[in-house]
């Protein structure tokens, strides 16, 4: 029963840390893209146009590496927090009385 119980949160944990992972690396990446894109143009009305095309070029180029990244990192995060006993729940109780 511990296994299972240890098995689901680690799924759990898992899919959340893949989401705010993958996303929030996207997120960051892309706007530094964008910036120093904009920041290399030369006309101040191009700026925005510049950046947005280099945040999409850098999504387009490196989505699968974040994504695998981003899975590594939760895998070995939520196995490692559920199975080393952090949670509560997750823990081996002991029949002394103690």
């Amino acid at each position: 029963m511990l296994l299972l119980k240890r098995i689901f949160t680690s799924l759990v944990i898992f899919l959340i840390l893949v989401w705010i992972l993958y996303y929030g690396a996207i997120v960051v990446t892309c706007f530094f893209a964008g910036m120093i894109g904009a920041l290399h143009s030369s006309g101040a009305a191009d700026k925005q146009e510049v950046g947005r095309q280099a945040a999409s070029q850098f999504f387009e180029q490196h989505a699968a590496v974040v994504a695998g990244s981003a899975i590594g990192i939760a895998l070995v995060a939520s196995v490692a927090l559920c199975f080393c006993g952090v949670l509560p729940w997750c823990r081996k109780h002991s029949d002394s009385n103690l």
